[in-house]
This record gives structure tokens, C-alpha cells and sequence, in this order.
């Protein structure tokens, strides 16, 4: 859960929403998401899986200063590379403009792109180290500098000078410059003059093909904004980015999850138990993905139009396209299952397969863009993501289900996604205009449905009931 707090950093890209969508026009929060997509993507090439690499040697190595000779190596090795594609980033910002946006004019924008890679790069990889080396309090410090940092000169130069777009990409600068700075005397404590170029192949080549795995994950969730732009317009990329950002809500849930699945799913692998456990793990991750979901899909018209301190969660020239926020919440639930699927794929250390099923995710995604944007514009766009996902997450699952077969609960989470499909197909399709009395009595009716329909075990309701009564007897004795 300490760890977890990395999450704050996804969570302040939410607080500045209501923000950019109000002091950017439309067509620069657009211009604005296609540069910070670009980051995105170039931002994996940074470590290229040395990352990974320090993770496998670091942790399980106890001798102090061959944790310093792993470390160094990682170090200068991503330090090198990170500032070799600054200098060529920067140096070719202008035909990477004139690719990307199609107006040369933009070069400024990929120059301080490429200065807060480089300072993003060098940041990052020792926030790795405090984690490795279990310094919570201080990983802790750190991200929240970061972001507070980031929000600060956000409000200041977008809100206060009027800097604009340049203002957004500064303040990233700034905030990844200032965080390097602090955290470099734990790197220069851990450094020594040293670097094994045998150990360094052994390090590039393990981590290498996590690259490719990391790209096409990436592509799935950033591709489509540079297709809507190609095939309808940068304004339009605006309003389908918004309107994403919110249905992304579901993927903190998910990331949180993930940094807690990992380490449990590992730690019990040996149990006689385990296959059992992660099946059931399933089941409950699921029911608490959909209650999400119905509570964010329904009220989400509610949600943009709340006024909070003058400010709307996103514009109101951006509500046109909260209908693609269900699809956005759906395609996370897929992630979510994703997620658990791949216990398997590392406690049987097949983890080769893993740029196949995403990959298969990429081609599916970008196959369907190209035949469902220039048809129905960013509903194109969604429904293509969540086509990515389901491919993905389809060919995973048969996959590790050949090498570490587990049975879930299909019978159980039959009843979560009937009773799902129930509430929101009522509420989009039957009901007109519902009133918030109305929609807070389909959301109480999605745990009423499982009920009658059984999904709630014996054990399950004991378990509840006995924990009820001790919070309860807590709750008298204070």
C-alpha cells in the first residue's frame, strides 16, 4: 500500500483536467495529448528493459558492493542511451513535428519533449532503487515532491501567465528536473567507477524483449489519439482524450491492484491452495471492477456537470463525448482480468509470450481504428480499444491455461456480467432521462441481483457476518 502512493502520480493527471480543459482551447489540449502521447511511447526506449534487468540482479543479491557494481552498470547504461535519444530527439524535433502534428511550426514543443525525457529517465530508474532497497518513506517523499511540484507550476504558469501549452510541458520539466536533482545523492551514495560490459550484454539482453511488451501496451492506450487526428481532426482528439482520462478512472483501481498482485500471487504459488485462491482472487476483482463501472457509467453526466470551485471536471465543449467513457471502463475491466491472468505466465516463466498477446493487441487495435474512425469517429476509437483488450486478454488466457491451468468461477462471473449488462442496458437503452433517485436504485439493485440469483456463497456470507460482529464489538468497546 506505501508503494501503492505512485498511484497519486495518475491521479494528478485527473486534477489537472478540469484545468487544461478550461484555460487550453480545444485545439491545443489536443495538440497538448498528441506531444505527451509522444512522451509516452518514447519514454519505454529510455531504459529499454535495463530497468527490469536491475530488479532480477538487485533484490536477491546481498553482498553490498556487487549491489553497487549492478547498479552502476544499470545506471550509466540508461544515463548513456537516455541522454544519446535526448540529443537526437531534440536535434530532430522538427521533422518529428512535421510526422506527427503535420505543422513544422511545433518543433519547440519536442525540444523540451525531449529534455523531459531525458530528466524523467534519470529521475525514475532510482526511484527503483529506493523500492528495491524497501526505502518507502523516502520513495514516498519523492513522488509526492514530484507531483506537488507539477501541480504547483501547472496552476501557475497555465492559470496565472497564460503559458499555455509550452506552460504544461515546463512545468513537467521543472518538476522532473527539481526531483532528479533531489534523489541524485542517493544515486551518487550507491554509484561506484565501475562497468562490466560482459555483465551489461547479460543485463541489455534480459530485458530487451520487455520493450517490445511495453511499446505494444502502450500503443493500445495512445495510438489512437495520432489516428483521430490523421483521420478527423486535433479538436476532436481533445474531446476523445478528456473524455478517456475519465474512463481511465478504472485503470488506478487496476494499476493498484497489479502492484499488489505480484508479490501475492508468488508468495503462495507453492501452497497447495494457491490455484483455488487466485480463481476466487478473480471472481471478487471482478465484482468490484463492476461496481465501479455501473457507479462511474451511470452518473457520469452527473459527474462532469458538478461545479467545483468554478470548474467542471472536464469543459463543457468536452461533454459531447462522455458517451465513450463506458466502453474506456469496460476495456480497463478486460485489463483488470488481464492482470490475473498472467500469474501463470510468471510462476511457469513463460514470459516470452508475452509481446504475443499484446502485439495481437496492437494489430487489432489499429486494424479496427482504421476501419471504425473515419465510420463513427471516437466511437470508433473506443470500441477499437476494447477490441485490443479482449484480443489480448483472449489469446492470454488459453495460452497460460495450457501451462498452468487454473478453474475459474465462469458460473459465478456469468451472474456479475448478466446482472451488469441488466442495469446498464436499462439505463442507456429503456429508461428516459432517469433522475438521480432512479439511477441510485439500478446501482443498489446490481449486489440485490447477485443475491437472488445465488452468487453469494455460504462460507461467504458467514465469513461477512463474523467480521461484521467483530467491527461491531470493536466499535462497543471504544
Amino acid at each position: 500500500m506505501i508503494y501503492g502512493v505512485g498511484i497519486i502520480s495518475r491521479l494528478s493527471s485527473f486534477i489537472l483536467l478540469p484545468l487544461h480543459t478550461a484555460f487550453l482551447s480545444q485545439y491545443d489540449y489536443g495538440i497538448l495529448t498528441l506531444v505527451l502521447s509522444f512522451i509516452g511511447i518514447a519514454t519505454v526506449f529510455m531504459s529499454y528493459g535495463l530497468n527490469v534487468s536491475f530488479l532480477r540482479w538487485y533484490v536477491p543479491e546481498e553482498d553490498p558492493e556487487e549491489r553497487k557494481k549492478i547498479f552502476s552498470i544499470c545506471y550509466y547504461g540508461i544515463t548513456g542511451v537516455s541522454l544519446l535519444l535526448a540529443v537526437i530527439f531534440y536535434l530532430t524535433s522538427k521533422p518529428i513535428a512535421g510526422l506527427l502534428l503535420r505543422d513544422t511550426s511545433y518543433e519547440p514543443l519536442f525540444m523540451i519533449a525531449s529534455l523531459i525525457l531525458l530528466t524523467d529517465a534519470l529521475f525514475h530508474f532510482p526511484q527503483i532503487l529506493l523500492q528495491a532497497q524497501q526505502k518507502s518513506t523516502s520513495y514516498v517523499l519523492i513522488i509526492f515532491l514530484n507531483v506537488f511540484l507539477n501541480l504547483g507550476l501547472n496552476y501557475y504558469l497555465v492559470v496565472v501567465r497564460g503559458a499555455g501549452i509550452e506552460g504544461v510541458l515546463y512545468a513537467a520539466l521543472i518538476a522532473s528536473a527539481v526531483s532528479f536533482l533531489v534523489i541524485t545523492p542517493v544515486s551518487i551514495k550507491n554509484l561506484t567507477i565501475y562497468f562490466s560490459f560482459k555483465k551489461y550484454r547479460e543485463f541489455f539482453f534480459y530485458g530487451i524483449p520487455y520493450v517490445a511488451n511495453s511499446v505494444f501496451v502502450v500503443m493500445i492506450n495512445l495510438i489512437d489519439r495520432f489516428m483521430l487526428e490523421r483521420f478527423i481532426s486535433v479538436e476532436t482528439v481533445a474531446v476523445y482524450s478528456a473524455n478517456y482520462k475519465l474512463g481511465s478512472a478504472m485503470a488506478i483501481i487496476v494499476n493498484a491492484f497489479r502492484l499488489a498482485w505480484h508479490p501475492f500471487f508468488l508468495s503462495i504459488s507453492k501452497s497447495p491452495d494457491a490455484k483455488r485462491t487466485y480463481s476466487r482472487v478473480f471472481t471478487y476483482f471482478l465484482l468490484l471492477l463492476s461496481g465501479v463501472f455501473l457507479l462511474i457509467s451511470i452518473f457520469i453526466d452527473d459527474l462532469v456537470r458538478m461545479n467545483i470551485f468554478g470548474f467542471h471536471l472536464i469543459a463543457e465543449e468536452y461533454w459531447e463525448g462522455t458517451f465513450i467513457i463506458p466502453w474506456i471502463l469496460f476495456a480497463n475491466i478486460i485489463g483488470g482480468a488481464y492482470v490475473i491472468f498472467s500469474a501463470g505466465i510468471h510462476i511457469e516463466k513463460i514470459t516470452r509470450f508475452t509481446p504475443i498477446f499484446t502485439g495481437a493487441g496492437v494489430i487489432t487495435n489499429v486494424v479496427a481504428n482504421i476501419f471504425l474512425i473515419p465510420l463513427i469517429g471516437i466511437y470508433g476509437a473506443a470500441i477499437s480499444t476494447l477490441l485490443g483488450y479482449i484480443v489480448m486478454m483472449t489469446i492470454q488466457y488459453f495460452t497460460v491455461q495450457k501451462y498452468y491451468y487454473i478453474k475459474y468461477e465462469f458460473l459465478r462471473v456469468s451472474k456479475i456480467i448478466g446482472a451488469l449488462l441488466l442495469i446498464f442496458l436499462t439505463n442507456e437503452y429503456i429508461l428516459v432521462d432517469p433522475g438521480f433517485l432512479t439511477k441510485l436504485f439500478l446501482v443498489i439493485s446490481f449486489p440485490l441481483i447477485l443475491y437472488f440469483t445465488g452468487f453469494f456463497l455460504k462460507s461467504e456470507w458467514r465469513e461477512m457476518k463474523s467480521l461484521t460482529l467483530t467491527l461491531l464489538g470493536k466499535a462497543k468497546k471504544d
